[in-house]
């Protein structure tokens, strides 16, 4: 997670020298994916980006994106609800929402 995180964030930066300045967005599921994400969110704002996190549930975080939230917590970014987001136009969305490993068809807050 935090390999694929940083490597993610790699990329993010490169697209952000083309995009310029603005939020960041970052949709985070529960489990492995959604932790990725928040990682990324998270070298994003210990380089000065403006990240903004949302998770689809923070209730149902897996233990290590859970862990992954609390690090980020420590960051510059801010943890956010959905309806936050509403007005915010951001430069980049990381969608971190569905993994590889589904189970069924999206519900909830992730279905929208």
């Amino acid at each position: 997670m935090e390999t694929a995180g940083r490597g993610l964030a790699v990329i993010a930066l490169e697209m952000l020298d083309d995009l310029g300045d603005g939020p960041v967005v970052v949709l985070a599921g529960t489990g492995g994916n959604g932790g990725g994400g928040i990682t990324a969110g998270r070298h994003l704002a210990n380089r000065d980006v403006d990240v903004l996190v949302t998770v689809t549930d923070p209730t149902s975080l897996g233990e290590v994106p859970a862990f992954q939230l609390r690090v980020f917590d420590a960051t510059q970014g801010k943890v956010v609800g959905l309806d936050d987001l509403d007005g915010v136009t951001p430069v980049l969305i990381i969608d971190a929402v569905v993994g590889y490993s589904p189970r069924g068809a999206p519900r909830g807050p992730r279905r929208r």
